[in-house]
């Protein structure tokens, strides 16, 4: 239902950048990644000053993750977290991806600065309200975080 709605808002004006972002977000999650990619390809264009750079960095993190390219998926998110640092989701990736390729001292490092921005992580809270394209992927996040160490 997302797509079909940014679908509509991008006919209406086909140069929003932030509609291109978050057609990017709706098509990542259910597992169109390289359409997720040509969107923030363009929205950066539209938007060449960057306003959107730190959610496009971590829409790319979160469709390497998805797309099993943790050490992609790592690159993004720290590019994410650098440009925009209160974006928790960043952090997230940057814990789950770092954690599944063994960089359990940067996956602990950012778990700690995720622990500060968001007091109510847990294993309970990722289960509960974290979306997934699918089990195995649900599950590949949460063993992410109990590598990383969160219980």
């Amino acid at each position: 239902q997302a797509v079909q709605e940014y679908q509509n808002a991008l006919l209406h004006n086909p140069n929003f950048a932030l509609a291109h972002t978050y057609m990017a977000v709706a098509l990542t999650f259910i597992g169109r990644i390289e359409d997720a990619f040509n969107h923030i390809a363009i929205s950066e264009r539209l938007s060449p000053q960057g306003l959107f750079f730190g959610v496009n960095n971590l829409m790319r993190a979160v469709a390497h993750f998805f797309a099993g390219e943790h050490r992609e998926a790592i690159v993004f998110a720290r590019k994410s977290v650098s440009e925009s640092p209160g974006i928790v989701t960043g952090y997230r990736h940057l814990v789950v991806n770092c954690a599944l390729v063994g960089e359990l001292d940067e996956a602990k490092a950012a778990l700690n600065i995720l622990k500060r921005l968001q007091p109510e992580i847990s294993l309970a809270w990722v289960e509960k309200w974290l979306p997934y394209r699918s089990a195995n992927d649900r599950q590949k996040f949460i063993e992410g975080f109990r590598l990383a160490g969160l219980d």
